[in-house]
C-alpha cells in the first residue's frame, strides 16, 4: 500500500508499480506487467469517479510517459513525490467540526438510548400470550449450536495460558486500518450538510425515480414529482411518531404469478436497493460490527412481526445490520429483514427467494449473507455471543473475515474469570489448539 503526507493536485508528479494504472490494455503495451516495474514522472492532470471491478473509486488522471491518452489509478495507490503549487480542494480543506447543529424538540428526542420500555412489566404473560397465538418469539439470547460440539464443563480446572498477542494478521499482510469513506462525498463536504441532504446521500434515489415514481404515476391522473414523494415521504414518518393510526389495511398479502404468497413483496426491492446503494457509495472501515436490531411495531398484524422479550422494544420488525465500527461514524451499510414463519414458500414447500450460501445453518448462513460485500477484503468483523458458531468462524475466515467473539468449545468461563478484575484496556490472549477436520 502506498502512502505520502504530501499533498495532490493538477500538476504533481508521482509514480507508482504500472500494473496499478487503468486502462490495463494501453499501460501493458508500453509496461509489461510486472509488480516490480514503476512508472516514474507521472503527472496529475485532474482527479475523478472511475468505475474499477465494478466499484466506483476516488482516482487521479494522469499523465504516462510514452502512454498516449488518459489513464488513471486509485488515489491511495500513487506515490505523490513533488507537490503542485495549487492542491486539490478536497485534499487541502481542514474538516469542519465546528459547525453547529440544532438539536430536536423535546427529551425523548435527544437521548442517545432507549429511555423506556414500549412494554411493561407483564411482558412474560404476553409472550406466552403470543405463542398461543402461533407469532414468533425469539427468546433465546444463547449461542446456537450449529456445527459444534459439545460446550466444556464449566468447572474445567486444566492450565490455560495467557500471553500478550505480538503480531497482527492483518498488519502482516501489510493492511492499513482504514477509516470509513462515501465515494461520491468527502468528509468536510458532508459535515456541512442539512439534514435532508444527509438523507438524499444515504437514501437509494434512484430507486424511487427509475421504480416508485413511475409505478404510482400508472394509477395517478397528475404525475408524482420526486419533491411531493419526499413531502409524502416525511409525512408517513411523523405520523410514525404516535400511536392510534389504524395501518392494518396497508399489510394485506401479496401473491406472486407463480402462486405464492409474499408479504414482503413490496419491502423486499427497496430492501436490496438500499444494500445495493451502500455496496456502491460507502466503503466500510477495516472495524465492523455485525448485530441485530428492532424496527418497533405495535400492530402484530404487519408482515415478519415477532417478539424479542431481551430488547428494549421486543416487539416488531428484527433486522440484522452490520455496521462501521470505528472513527466514531456508526454507519450502517447493510441490513436484512428476518421474515420467520412468512418467508414464502412455493407449493411444494421449496423457499421462493434461495440463498447464496446453501447447507449451512441459519445463523452461519446470515454471517455469510451480512459479510459478503468485505470478502476477500481484510476486514474485522465484531459479532456478539448470538453469532457464536464455531464453524461460521472458520467459513468467515476462509473468506478474508474474523468473527470478534470466542464460539462454543472455547473456555469461556476461564476467559471471563481471568478478566473480572482487569482495568479497561488491558488485554491478553488464550493460547488453544482447534482441531478441523477437513481442507480450508
Amino acid at each position: 500500500m502506498v502512502s505520502t503526507s504530501k499533498l495532490s493536485g493538477i500538476g504533481a508528479i508521482g509514480s507508482a508499480a504500472s500494473c496499478l494504472f487503468h486502462p490495463g490494455d494501453k499501460v501493458r503495451e508500453k509496461y509489461p506487467k510486472d509488480a516490480k516495474l514503476h512508472c516514474v514522472n507521472v503527472e496529475i492532470t485532474s482527479e475523478g469517479l472511475r468505475r474499477i471491478k465494478n466499484e466506483a473509486k476516488m482516482c487521479y488522471l494522469i499523465s504516462i510517459p510514452k502512454v498516449e491518452g488518459e489513464c488513471y489509478i486509485v488515489k491511495k495507490c500513487f506515490r505523490v513525490e513533488q507537490s503542485p503549487d495549487t492542491p486539490f480542494k478536497s485534499e487541502r480543506t481542514p474538516l469542519r467540526c465546528d459547525i453547529p447543529h440544532p438539536l430536536p424538540h423535546g427529551k425523548d428526542r435527544t437521548a442517545l438510548f432507549n429511555v423506556v420500555r414500549n412494554v411493561g412489566n407483564g411482558l412474560a404473560d404476553e409472550v406466552l400470550e403470543l405463542r398461543a397465538q402461533g407469532l414468533e418469539v425469539d427468546n433465546d439470547n444463547e449461542p446456537l449450536n450449529e456445527g459444534a460440539g459439545a460446550p466444556p464443563p464449566l468447572e474445567y480446572s486444566g492450565p490455560h495460558n495467557f500471553t500478550v498477542p505480538m503480531h497482527c494478521p492483518r498488519h502482516e499482510r501489510n493492511m492499513i486500518d482504514e477509516s470509513g469513506k462515501w465515494a461520491y462525498h468527502h468528509w468536510d463536504e458532508i459535515v456541512s450538510m442539512t439534514e435532508f441532504e444527509l438523507f438524499r446521500m444515504a437514501f437509494p434515489e434512484d430507486f424511487v425515480k427509475d421504480v416508485i415514481i413511475p409505478r404510482t404515476n400508472d394509477n395517478l391522473g397528475l404525475p408524482l414529482m420526486l419533491g411531493e414523494f419526499y413531502k409524502w415521504l416525511g409525512c408517513n414518518f411523523f405520523m410514525a411518531c404516535f400511536q392510534g393510526i389504524p395501518d392494518r389495511k396497508c399489510w394485506t398479502p401479496t401473491v406472486e404469478w407463480d402462486g405464492y404468497e409474499d408479504r414482503f413483496h413490496e419491502m423486499r426491492k427497496m430492501i436490496d436497493e438500499f444494500n445495493n446503494h451502500y455496496a456502491h457509495s460507502y466503503h466500510p472501515s477495516w472495524l465492523n460490527c455485525l448485530d441485530e436490531s428492532m424496527s418497533s411495531w405495535l400492530n402484530k398484524f404487519c408482515p415478519g412481526f415477532m417478539c424479542v422479550p431481551r430488547k428494549p422494544h421486543p416487539f416488531g420488525n428484527e433486522y440484522h445490520l452490520i455496521a462501521d465500527g470505528d472513527d466514531g461514524k456508526s454507519i450502517m451499510w447493510h441490513v436484512k429483514l428476518v421474515e420467520g414463519k412468512d418467508r414464502p414458500k412455493k407449493a411444494g414447500g421449496q423457499w421462493v427467494f434461495l440463498t447464496q450460501f446453501p447447507g449451512y445453518g441459519k445463523t452461519m448462513t446470515t454471517m455469510l449473507e451480512m459479510t459478503k460485500p468485505i470478502h476477500g477484503k481484510g476486514k474485522v468483523v465484531v459479532g456478539d455471543s448470538g453469532f457464536c458458531v464455531q464453524q461460521g468462524v472458520v467459513e468467515c475466515h476462509k473468506r478474508g473475515k474474523k468473527q470478534g467473539n470466542w464460539p462454543r468449545g472455547v473456555p469461556g468461563a476461564a476467559i471471563d474469570m481471568y478478566f473480572d478484575d482487569m482495568e479497561l484496556g488491558h488485554y491478553r490472549r488464550e493460547l488453544e489448539e482447534l482441531q478441523i477436520y477437513g481442507a480450508l
